[in-house]
């Protein structure tokens, strides 16, 4: 295990103003069942028409704002071993939270296995509004699936909002002036694979933010900010990753990056 230290300091005042921790549980909403249950055909999730599939599994005003969808399925070894979808997550238009950083909503809908006699899928039950994604891009309308991380609690959604604001000016900084704008910490946990040794500066500046799988907060005692944390997956889920963390230090924050895998799913 290698680990190095550069040490600069960088002040936290406007890095969460106002913000209020609120401390309750995430709470999942239904929404209404669609009077239509007809089922859908293999090949109609295969086919992959969001439009089409939203309208069939989610009510109207919910239907009108996805944008795409995802299949989420298991292999289960069954004859031919065709793949049993058991949900979508059907994914809303983007839009804006703050300047350089989108936000949106995501619903997931499960799905029944096929019967024998119809081969037909269909709602288990109400889709659930369940989880937001947020993502660093200055054009949220562009913004493709891989910039958008799952928020792991919506507790501090501004929280999450003004972190994800703090690694952009960070970087941005560190491109600009070709110096750190606060103490990091790299250390690899990987025997064969260490990018640390390119230096702090290499690793900050080319470190990928626009790859955020979760962003994720602990408790800390009333009163004192956060520790956040970011799965940055350059390489996608399975892969090598950054886990990235903004730590309070002092009237300041440091930064510390390890490189481990796998990274999370």
């Amino acid at each position: 295990m290698k680990t190095r230290y550069w040490r600069y300091c960088v002040k936290a005042d406007g890095l969460f103003p106002g913000v209020t921790m609120i401390l309750a549980a995430l709470v999942v909403q239904p929404l209404p069942l669609l009077a239509s249950q007809a089922g859908l055909s293999k090949s109609d999730l295969e086919i992959g028409d969001t439009l089409a599939l939203a309208r069939h599994l989610l009510p109207a005003n919910m239907a009108a704002q996805v944008a795409s969808h995802e299949l989420q399925d298991k292999p289960p070894i069954l004859a031919g071993d065709t793949p049993v979808h058991k949900a979508i997550r059907f994914f809303l238009r983007p839009s804006t939270a703050a300047k350089g950083i989108c936000r949106r909503d995501t619903y997931y809908v499960s799905l029944e296995q096929p019967s024998p006699d119809n081969g037909l899928y269909r709602s288990q039950g109400p889709a659930a509004a369940s989880r937001t994604q947020l993502a660093i891009s200055g054009d949220c309308a562009k913004a493709p699936d891989s910039a958008f991380g799952w928020l792991r609690s919506a507790r501090d959604e501004e929280g999450a909002v003004a972190a994800l604001q703090k690694l952009v000016s960070i970087q941005d900084q560190t491109r600009r002036h070709d110096r750190l704008p606060l103490q990091v910490e790299c250390r690899s946990l990987i025997s064969r694979s260490d990018p640390c040794e390119a230096g702090m500066l290499e690793v900050v500046r080319n470190l990928r933010i626009d790859r955020i799988f979760a962003i994720e907060s602990d408790s800390n005692s009333a009163g004192t900010p956060p520790i956040w944390r970011f799965s940055v997956m350059p390489m996608g889920p399975g892969q090598a990753y950054f886990d990235t963390r903004l730590i309070p230090n002092g009237d300041g924050w440091r930064m510390q990056l390890t490189w481990d895998a796998p990274a999370p799913f």
